[in-house]
């Protein structure tokens, strides 16, 4: 979608009234992929920034941005949503709610199924949960 000359021409009366084009990025991991889809309205829109800041993912937008040159920004925050977005999350069954108390009070390098045998050395599971498979 590229904007129109009517859109253009009121973005350029617009930017003159001002010193600085700033944009400014929060955090929030949802919210990055909304502010990638923002600057490419910008960009198509002809808002030429002067500062790009942000914090949290906010940072990693702007970093993107400023880091690019201007043909290319649209192209590579494209690339990298596509990329931190493309692997869909394990979402456990309804079944597992009934033992997430127990997995909370274990910590990360006592479950076995999700420690690298490097990390494994020394770690002691509660003996409620203790098998004879987890004493290996």
């Amino acid at each position: 979608m590229v904007a129109s000359k009517s859109v253009r021409a009121e973005v350029a009366e617009i930017q003159h009234k001002y010193d600085h084009s700033i944009l400014v990025l929060q955090g929030g991991g949802a919210l990055g992929a909304y502010q990638a889809g923002v600057y490419d309205g910008l960009a198509e829109s002809g808002i030429k920034l002067d500062w790009v800041t942000g914090v949290s993912i906010g940072a990693i937008n702007a970093a993107l941005i400023a880091g690019n040159p201007p043909e290319r920004r649209v192209e590579r925050l494209a690339e990298f949503w596509d990329l931190v977005s493309s692997a869909s999350p394990m979402i456990p069954p309804a079944s597992f709610d009934l033992l997430r108390p127990s997995l909370n009070r274990v910590p990360m390098c006592q479950r076995r199924w999700a420690c690298p045998p490097s990390l494994r050395r020394g770690c002691r599971l509660p003996t409620s949960l203790r098998t004879e498979a987890s004493t290996l």
